[in-house]
């Protein structure tokens, strides 16, 4: 059995860890954990890291769930704080400095998590690999999917009743595409910005329209392109609100 230490299973890359030690560790009481986490109503992001946190625990201690102990749980938390890996890393990315806590990641112009050691450098945001990037970009062209700002005809085309995948580019703009294509799947967050840095990017569902007015019914920073921080929410908050579209 190979079990490694906290350090080494925290500075690489594993993609969706979780989900795979699940798998393989098919214990229901594991099992239960990870559906009550998902249920749970919290923002996405608290729920994976909190499932990926104790998986990073059984597998360090070598223990099945149930004999996790809060104070080994506890100790499992405060040694994660010191160990660090590269800046805005995620699943599929091999970019990044290496001033990040774990479990952090950050948008383009580096807002972070409370306790973050420095203030992120410019475009510190994860990235895919360019073929992934291709793909994506070819698939958006070939679909006709453009991005499209707040205060045009085709946004309220693209809003009505669909989630939208939404991002602020750097140099302040909003747009937003739709986040799935009836019979063609999901549209990237990197078609936003053809694969550029973002101030913050996330989902959303909007009512409205340009003639009765606009209102949010939900906005979240789920990005799987870009990872961006907690705090960049109120970013894209921010940037609705300016065009009239208040969460």
């Amino acid at each position: 059995m190979i079990q490694p230490t906290l350090l080494a299973l925290r500075t690489n890359l594993f993609t969706d860890y979780a989900s795979f030690f699940i798998v393989a560790q098919a214990d229901p009481l594991l099992d239960k954990f990870a559906e009550l986490a998902a249920a749970h109503d919290m923002s996405w992001l608290h729920r994976r890291e909190a499932v990926f946190d104790v998986c990073c625990a059984l597998t360090v201690q070598g223990v099945a769930l149930a004999d996790l102990a809060p104070a080994a749980l506890i100790h499992h938390g405060h040694e994660t704080r010191g160990v660090k890996r590269p800046c805005g890393q995620a699943r599929g990315t091999r970019t990044g400095s290496s001033d990040h806590l774990p479990g952090m990641s950050c948008t383009a112009w580096g807002t972070s998590l409370t306790g973050h050691p420095r203030p992120c450098a410019p475009r510190c945001t994860a990235v895919k690999m360019p073929e992934g990037l291709a793909e994506e970009l070819a698939k958006a062209d070939r679909l006709g999917v453009k991005p499209v700002a707040p205060g045009t005809a085709e946004f309220d085309v693209v809003i009505d009743n669909v989630v939208v995948k939404w991002a602020v580019r750097e140099d302040g703009s909003l747009v937003v595409v739709p986040k799935n294509i009836d019979g063609a799947g999901e549209i990237s967050h990197s078609v936003l910005t053809r694969g550029a840095p973002v101030r913050a990017a996330g989902e959303a569902s909007i009512g409205g329209n340009a003639q009765i007015g606009y209102f949010g019914l939900k906005i979240t920073n789920h990005s799987g392109h870009f990872w961006p921080s907690l705090e960049s929410l109120q970013i894209g908050l921010d940037a609705f609100a300016a065009a009239g579209v208040r969460f």
